[in-house]
């Protein structure tokens, strides 16, 4: 079996082998040949990008930044630009590596418009790109800044007047660079706001000048600051612990200090001219800070009446301090020192200044002081038969106090008990004599009344002290 079927697979296999080569297989659809690749047209397309300022002050440098680049916006390196300014040539730049250049413009530009154009020329691989801009060219403003801020301040730019507006800044346009004369004119005493009397001190300028009159070199626009003192008339009241008024006419000094260290004294609280700021240099400029004043010291009878510093004041406008004063009242009386009843017409009061006042004692034998300073006092009662020495008295605050007085009585109360002390002093620990003085008396009364006394004492030995 396996030899007869041996021809026939031969002959299918030759049969498929026939067939193979005659039949073609199913293709995929063919692919259209590659587009030729376009070479670029030389030389490429290029654009300038010019920014400019949309104006500038006279004398002020002008500058304008240049970015040359191509279609995709990289930057061309080191391309030479053509800068013209009103169609005249100015200079030429290069651009650096990020295609990048800064045009400058100069500070001589005068006030106006002026046209500006940058000029990319065309190269072998670029063409031309240019870009143009109009510059405006305004005049200087010179600013004086018044620190504090105050309206109306005047000034002369080369004799030209101009004054600060309600902001407290003074501007004034400048068409040409240069250097000018400017000046502050001195400031009257004046009234602000309603009626209110305020004096102005030039005080310095922010920079090294400190007189009312310097130069100002205008290169662009200029800010300068201008330091002022303000003062405004300032009096003072006195009022007691309870709030009545006190006469200023007992007030013989007053002394305050200013919070920058000056004292002032004057003989009285009349109204005087106060500073309400001074003026500070920082390193950005000037500040003006306010002006505390502190109530040191106010003499009444030879006494200070206020505790150091404790009082405190600004000064912002017109005013009347209040200062309160250290005055306390104080009821003397006067009383026997031994036996207590009143003595006395009245007492001298020392005060601390040296001076002398007399006061009578009223109906009660009291004598009530009012407004006595704070201080030292000496007492003395008058019209008292006896001793009346000074008596000192701390006034710091309101009390009752009792002089006590030496009286004849008591002197002659004195004497008695001195006496009598004396006298007990003298048989004291020695009852012997008190026995013999009375032995003695009794035995001579008896034998002077009975009969034959006389015969009797001349027979009678004599008595000692050894008899008893």
């Amino acid at each position: 079996m396996t030899m007869r079927f041996q021809p026939v697979a031969a002959i299918v296999l030759g049969a498929m082998l026939l067939l193979s080569g005659c039949i073609q297989p199913l293709a995929a659809p063919a692919k259209p040949p590659p587009a030729p690749t376009e070479r670029p047209t030389w030389p490429l397309p290029s654009a300038l990008t010019l920014s400019v300022p949309s104006s500038a002050p006279v004398g002020a440098p002008v500058r304008a930044p240049v970015f040359l680049h191509n279609a995709e916006g990289r930057g061309l390196p080191n391309k030479l630009l053509f800068v013209y300014l009103d169609h005249v040539l100015l200079r030429r730049v290069r651009t650096n590596d990020a295609g990048k250049a800064e045009v400058y413009l100069g500070r001589d530009l005068s006030v106006g418009e002026h046209g500006l154009r940058v000029v990319a020329d065309r190269t072998e691989a670029y063409q031309q790109a240019s870009a143009t801009a109009q510059i405006t060219v305004r005049p200087a403003i010179l600013a004086v800044y018044t620190i504090p801020p105050l309206p109306g301040i005047e000034f002369l730019l080369d004799g030209v007047p101009f004054s600060s507006g309600p902001d407290g800044v003074a501007r004034r346009e400048i068409a040409q660079t240069g250097v000018y004369s400017l000046t502050m004119l001195p400031v009257a005493p004046r009234t602000q706001g309603d009626a209110a009397p305020m004096s102005i001190e030039f005080i310095r300028w922010a920079d090294q000048f400190f007189t009312p009159t310097r130069p100002v070199e205008i290169k662009g626009d200029v800010e300068l600051y201008l330091g002022l003192s303000r003062s405004f008339p300032v009096g003072q009241k006195f009022i007691d612990l309870d709030g009545e008024p006190v006469d200023a006419a007992r007030i013989t000094q007053l002394t305050i200090k200013s919070s920058h260290g000056t004292r002032y004294s004057y003989p009285d609280g009349a109204a005087r001219w106060r500073s309400a700021n001074r003026i500070a240099r920082l390193k950005n400029g000037l500040e003006a800070t306010d002006v505390q004043f502190a109530v040191e010291s106010v003499i009444v009878d030879g006494a200070n009446v206020v505790n150091q510093n404790q009082q405190r004041f600004l000064v912002d406008k017109p005013a009347t301090w209040t200062i309160q004063l250290l005055l306390f009242d104080a009821r003397l009386h006067t009383r026997d020192a031994l036996y207590g009843f009143p003595i006395g017409a009245g007492i001298d009061l020392h005060y601390p200044d040296g001076s002398v006042r007399y006061f009578p004692f009223d109906e009660e034998n009291n004598v009530e002081v009012q407004d006595l300073a704070r201080g030292m006092y000496k007492v003395q009662v008058v019209g008292a038969n006896g001793m009346a020495p000074l008596t000192p008295v701390a006034v710091s605050r309101d009390q009752d106090v009792e002089l006590k007085v030496l009286s004849l009585w008591d002197l002659g109360t004195f004497l008695l008990l001195g006496a009598v002390v004396a006298f007990g002093l003298l048989f004291w620990g020695r009852p012997q004599l008190i026995r013999l003085s009375w032995w003695r008396q009794a035995l001579t009364r008896k034998q002077r009344s009975a009969p034959g006394a006389a015969h009797r004492d001349a027979a009678l030995p004599a008595l000692t002290d050894d008899s008893y």
